[in-house]
């Protein structure tokens, strides 16, 4: 019997032995000492795999030692015929070991998204823990912070006490041995508050190498990509029956683990899109009097707290008419004139391809939508150039982390908002004269130009009683700047970006939150959410969402903005409301057709707000789901004693029953 510990074990070192018996083989071993290498390599796996019985992987790594050990023997360089076999012979390796029902991550093959220092392997996962271990140290610094505040206001009254009593003398009463326990008291008040202070000073100090260690523990060289790329390249060249060459470039460069993961996928679909559809075949390239080797190049650089990625090839551009066309047949576009107009939209819509057959390379039209949810999940930009007959570039943006940045803290009324620094163009004041209306948006100049304007106002929900923005932050999107309209700024600060709950649809406007110095959550914006603020262009609207919206009230920003992206995700409309005073407002102006609303908010209650509105005429019949983190059987009585139609427990919310809720309440 194999211990599990033992298989886990075979299993990272395998990963680590397939990965560099590809990167060797797909390098061309070129002399004695590389075959040695492989060899080596091979031997290794098969000696792994026998020690757990891991019979059939065993096998193949002696088969692969059979063909190395003539070579090795012989001197002679492999042949291209053998190279693809000893190929297809780890492709059958990493099938094998995709089997095993040990839970370490294996993503088809030595690939996965894992840093190794010393042969130890960190896990994102483990990385996620460690971030939420700091940042609950964090909290209990302030806390104690806090604490230290408070020694040092009962400092102060000891001493205040103390002089009363020593102006007071000794014929007032006070006893002498009062004053002294006044004095004694004052003095070890001063101590603990001292001691304290440095503590926490301390603590911060520490606390912020710590993070900073934890955050470059997150940090994984690009280079880790370099033998899946390799391989693509030379699987796709082999397909075609095309010469290609491979140029990466800076890919010493770090970032992020989770990024490289989202990263793999769509890099090497844009590589083998590069090959499949942009490089001409040989003969082509000879009639244009181009080299008959076509290049691919991936240029990896930093511009501040940010990445570029800008993959090119010297092919023939993109087929603008093909692309057109099957736009055109599966009806995402009207007419021709929209088609040219949207191409760089276009090429990354799923399910669209300009290949006129099927194959393993192209056809299925799932390339570059890839990379389209690539940007999504990471919060990055892709700008598109062609030129035809020349190539083509992709130049992708994305941050080092999706975790640690620094970010330029917006406030408008009562709600606050997280904007990433690397996103931020410009910042300066406005008035109202200063907002311009173009078609039917707002719009400001910027450099000369007039660009979107949008308001945090806007953003959150609460546009209704929002005061005119007085500052303007002009933000970076793929489209283009755009303008967000605020009213205070109040600095920078570094932030741990956290995911927003599993339950909850990713919103577009907001791409994680991050706990402030006071313990409250606060929304980190996705500037990518600017370009469809308030205009809902990416939902599709079903009969079964259709009708009058819904409000929702709660007075937590969070709260109210988790619960919005849920609703508008499955196509309704959706009105917020951060009080209840303001909801009844909002309700005499507008029907609605369902109210989901907090119990705890400043003013009038949630409690309050339903027994209101059961006592108009107008809002008797409106259904309130009241969601609450109040568990307690008194705490639904008093929702039932109210008129609440169904009681949800923020501990124990689920998407799936919370819409089937709604859906039920608003027939």
């Amino acid at each position: 019997m194999i211990a599990r510990d033992s298989n886990h074990y075979f299993r990272i070192e395998s990963v680590e032995l397939v990965a560099r018996l590809e990167a060797g083989l797909l390098g061309g071993p070129t002399d004695l000492r590389m075959l040695d290498d492989l060899f080596r390599s091979a031997h290794t796996l098969k000696g792994a795999a026998r020690s757990v019985e891991r019979h059939f992987v065993a096998d193949l790594a002696h088969s692969m030692e059979d063909v190395l050990a003539h070579h090795r023997e012989t001197g002679e360089r492999l042949s291209p015929i053998e190279t693809q076999e000893l190929l297809a012979l780890l492709d059958a390796v990493r099938r094998e070991l995709a089997k095993s029902e040990d839970p370490t991550p294996i993503d088809e093959g030595a690939r996965g998204p894992t840093r190794r220092a010393t042969g130890v392997r960190v896990e994102p996962e483990d990385m996620d823990a460690l971030s939420g271990g700091i940042a609950e140290v964090e909290t209990h610094g302030r806390e104690l912070r806090r604490t230290a505040r408070t020694a040092l206001e009962l400092r102060a009254l000891a001493m205040k006490l103390s002089a009363i009593a020593a102006s007071a003398g000794s014929e007032s009463g006070v006893p002498a041995r009062l004053r002294a326990g006044l004095d004694e008291l004052t003095s070890t008040l001063a101590d603990h508050a001292r001691a304290l202070r440095d503590s926490t000073d301390r603590l911060d100090v520490e606390v912020r190498q710590v993070s900073q260690r934890a955050f470059e523990l997150r940090l994984v060289a690009l280079a880790e990509m370099l033998p899946e790329l390799e391989r693509t390249v030379h699987d796709a060249a082999r397909a075609t029956g095309k010469l290609v060459t491979f140029e990466p470039l800076g890919m010493d460069i770090r970032i992020d683990v989770r990024i490289l993961a989202e990263l793999r996928g769509a890099l090497v679909h844009l590589v083998r899109n590069a090959i499949a559809h942009g490089l001409e075949d040989r003969e082509t390239r000879r009639q244009f009097h181009k080299s008959e080797t076509g290049r691919v190049t991936i240029r990896v650089e930093r511009r501040g707290g940010r990445i570029a990625l800008v993959v090119s090839d010297d092919g023939r551009g993109l087929d603008r008419s093909a692309i057109v066309e099957s736009a055109l047949v599966r009806g995402l576009v009207a007419d021709e004139d929209e088609g040219y107009r949207r191409i760089d939209e276009l090429i990354f819509h799923p399910g669209l391809s300009t290949a006129r057959t099927v194959s393993d390379l192209a056809g299925r039209g799932v390339g570059l939508d890839a990379v389209g949810a690539m940007l999504d999940t990471c919060s990055g930009t892709v700008r598109v150039r062609s030129t035809e007959g020349v190539g083509t570039t992709f130049e992708i943006e994305l941050p080092l982390s999706l975790s640690a940045t620094r970010a330029l803290v917006v406030e408008a009324d009562d709600s606050v908002v997280l904007v990433p620094i690397d996103f931020v163009i410009a910042t300066r004041r406005i008035t109202e004269s200063d907002i311009l209306t173009s078609g039917t948006r707002p719009t400001i100049i910027h450099d000369g130009s007039s660009i979107p304007f949008r308001t945090l106002a806007e953003l959150v929900g609460t546009e209704g009683d929002a005061e005119s923005p007085r500052i303007v932050v002009v933000v970076r999107t793929s489209t283009g700047p755009v303008g967000l309209g605020a009213s205070v700024l109040r600095g920078t600060r570094d932030v741990v970006q956290r995911p927003l709950p599993a339950a909850v649809l990713r919103s577009r406007r907001f791409s994680g939150a991050s706990i402030d110095q006071g313990g409250v959550p606060r929304l980190v914006l996705d500037p990518e959410g600017l370009v469809g603020a308030s205009s809902n262009t990416f939902v599709r609207r079903t009969a079964a969402t259709r009708g009058e919206p819904v409000l929702v009230i709660d007075d937590s920003l969070t709260t109210r903005m988790l619960e919005q992206s849920i609703l508008e995700a499955v196509g309704y409309e959706v009105d917020v409301a951060s009080s209840a005073e303001e909801g009844l407002t909002m309700a005499s102006r507008r029907r609605y057709s369902l109210f989901v609303c907090d119990v705890e908010m400043p003013g009038m209650n949630g409690y309050e707000f339903t027994r209101e509105t059961r006592s108009r005429p107008e809002l008797a019949k409106t259904p309130v789901i009241m969601v609450t983190s109040l568990d307690s059987a008194e705490s639904r009585k008093k929702g039932a004693d109210a008129g609440v139609s169904t009681y949800i427990v923020k501990s124990e919310f689920d998407q799936t029953a919370f819409l089937r809720a709604v859906a039920e309440l608003r027939t």
